[in-house]
């Protein structure tokens, strides 16, 4: 999302300024499952596994287009 984006730059910026490293998070969120709904084939593994891709694609380009030096971290 843009707020997403805007705090992602921030935190970079803060982190850079500091000499800090930096964290990525993204958090999943799973619908409950009901008769009425019925059940999904992506699972939380996928989604999981979608997320940690996600954010290590994003760290990579961070690291080559800001030329950040520090730490980062991932988690899902």
């Amino acid at each position: 999302s843009d707020s997403s984006e805007h705090a992602m730059n921030y935190a970079l910026d803060l982190a850079s300024l500091l000499g800090s490293d930096l964290v990525l998070v993204h958090i999943n969120q799973f619908p409950v499952a009901s008769p009425e709904v019925g059940l999904s084939a992506y699972t939380y593994q996928d989604a999981d596994k979608d997320s940690m891709d996600a954010l290590n694609n994003l760290r990579l380009k961070i690291i080559m287009e800001r030329n950040f030096t520090g730490e980062i971290s991932c988690f899902t």
